[in-house]
């Protein structure tokens, strides 16, 4: 036993803990060459101490020990190379997860939350070509996208222009808005698209498509300047009409809507867009209330 180490000077010769060898050795890790049947201490030999350090090089590249014992059959083998490629492949994803986030971070130091300014106002009723679809919220802007310019085409083969910025509508989803079959209407928004215009439209409409009325009266608005997705989103814009709307003893006739006073259609850039948030609006009765 004289060329053996004790478990106390192994662990202080490895630069592991007691507690950490015994679990290495319940996990068949890092067992010991003999255990005394007497005294139930355990040596461990000269040459384990590579083993050992290579346990602690992989635990400080923060490999699991699920993975570092399924390496551990043979260091220089195929096995162990594996699992170096696959933690390897791990850490790469969690530093472009890191550098997203950082990106985030430094948009959330550089842009102060915008400060919006709700007023009250008379919207004029519209003529609009109207358009309803459904799709999960992060398809939301593309879908506008399409929808919008196969609006636009309709016009435009008619000889017409829109007469007004594109509205976008959040109603609420119906039992028979379903984005997929394997979404249920829960998962989704309903969107409706409304586009103005003046003139006569001579040929047939997609069955899609139809000719409303959007009704004119009060609304409760206010402007997002920048882009639509930016860090902050509207959600900023859309908390201030609510809770202007409570405070000033108002309450919602519509579902929410977005109109885009500025856009890619008039805007270069994205920092120059301008969106109304708006819901139409009608005074609290306060003698029923």
């Amino acid at each position: 036993m004289k060329d053996l180490i004790s478990s106390g000077q192994f662990a202080q010769l490895s630069r592991m803990t007691r507690k950490a060898l015994r679990l290495y050795d319940e996990l068949g890790l890092l067992r010991p060459v003999l255990v005394d049947a007497g005294s139930g201490y355990r040596y461990y030999s000269a040459q384990q101490l590579e083993d050992a350090a290579r346990i602690n090089t992989l635990r400080s590249l923060g490999m699991s020990l699920n993975s570092i014992q399924q390496a551990t059959g043979d260091w220089q083998g195929r096995s162990f190379r594996e699992q170096l490629e696959h933690h390897r492949g791990t850490l790469l994803d969690r530093m472009s997860d890191a550098e997203r986030s950082l990106g985030l971070l430094d948009q959330l130091l550089a842009a102060p939350v915008q400060p919006y300014r709700v007023q009250l106002k008379t919207a004029e009723a519209q003529r609009c070509l109207v358009q309803r679809y459904v799709c999960l919220p992060e398809q939301a802007c593309l879908m506008f996208d399409r929808t919008e310019e196969a609006l636009r085409r309709i016009l435009a083969a008619a000889d017409l222009r829109p007469a007004g910025a594109a509205v976008a509508s959040y109603p609420a989803p119906d039992a028979e808005d379903d984005c997929t079959e394997n979404v249920c209407t829960e998962d989704v928004w309903a969107v409706e698209v409304w586009l103005p215009f003046s003139g006569e439209l001579l040929e047939a409409l997609p069955t899609s498509v139809s000719v409303q009325t959007r009704a004119g009266g009060l609304a409760a608005a206010t402007v997002h300047e920048g882009e639509y997705g930016d860090i902050h989103g509207m959600r900023g814009g859309y908390e201030a009409v609510w809770f202007w709307m409570l405070r000033q003893g108002y309450t919602p006739v519509s579902a929410p809507y977005e109109t885009y006073l500025l856009d890619h259609h008039q805007a270069a850039r994205p920092q120059d867009y301008r969106t109304e948030i708006a819901w139409m609006v009608q005074a609290v009765d306060t003698d029923r209330s």
